[in-house]
């Protein structure tokens, strides 16, 4: 029985010819199949970037919010330092009602002027 590599031989490398081609053909693939990894490894860096960068905006405006909330009750403490001794109502903005004027709603009780405030 003639060896492989005789029969080849015998045939023209017809077969040596093919296994060539096969050759060739898987590396045009396995070109393709890493050129196509890169793309994909490429756009993933892409996208995790603008996510990143997507996030840390996020990240900035939340900040900005917490430290404007932070300032408003910074500036709420120190008038409320200043004017300890105004009235309550005189922080709403309104006149503090008189108790000879003003009567609850629940027997006409006259209510000292920080309970109307919280009824109003």
């Amino acid at each position: 029985m003639p060896r492989m590599e005789y029969h080849h031989a015998r045939n023209g490398g017809e077969g040596m010819e093919k296994r060539l081609v096969k050759k060739e053909e898987i590396e045009k693939q396995l070109q393709e199949i890493v050129a196509l990894i890169e793309q994909v490894d490429a756009k993933m860096e892409k996208v995790v970037a603008d996510v990143i960068e997507e996030r840390y905006a996020q990240n900035q405006a939340q900040l900005e919010r917490l430290e404007g909330r932070i300032a408003d009750v910074e500036r709420r403490l120190e008038g409320g330092k200043r004017g300890a001794e105004l009235p309550l109502s005189s922080f709403l903005g309104e006149e503090p009602p008189t108790s000879t004027t003003e009567r609850s709603k629940w027997g006409g009780i006259a209510l000292p002027p920080f309970f109307l405030c919280m009824i109003k």
